[in-house]
């Protein structure tokens, strides 16, 4: 439980920045990766075991990277830097983990963007940004007890 608080005090800096800028900084999405990847590799050196953490966290790489291909896919509707922090997100949480707040993070982020359109703040093609709302998701599966 400790960690998820880590990872959301770690995830913070670049939701506020993306929520002020729509923009996501790759110095921090790599350090916030490299953290959560130096979090698992001491873990599996002190168990003496990979092959725990490959099956927990691994999969969890498949819908990072199929964000990322939809960012490519999409010329940028998708935002690269969503895809790739979702990615080092995935070195922090565990696949079942990961697929939680990423369903939350849409999920508000689809209300976000119908509650705009419907008072006319924003029109079909005006973008949000996605870490605030990934950020909410994964303080929302926390206050869950997820």
């Amino acid at each position: 439980m400790r960690e998820d608080i880590w990872c959301l005090i770690l995830l913070l800096p670049g939701a506020v920045f993306d929520a002020k800028t729509r923009r996501i900084p790759p110095v921090w999405v790599l350090w916030f990766g490299l953290t959560g990847l130096g979090l698992r590799a001491a873990e599996a050196v002190s168990a003496g075991s990979v092959r725990p953490y490959l099956v927990s966290y691994a999969p969890g790489l498949i819908p990072a990277l199929l964000v990322v291909a939809a960012a490519f896919f999409t010329r940028g509707a998708v935002g690269t830097g969503d895809g790739l922090t979702l990615l080092s997100l995935s070195f922090w949480l565990t696949a079942g983990r990961l697929l939680t707040v990423l369903l939350l993070g849409l999920f508000l982020t689809a209300a976000a963007g119908a509650i705009r359109l419907f008072l006319r703040k924003a029109g079909k093609k005006t973008g949000l940004p996605f870490l605030p709302f990934l950020a909410a998701g994964l303080l929302i599966m926390l206050l869950g007890g997820g």
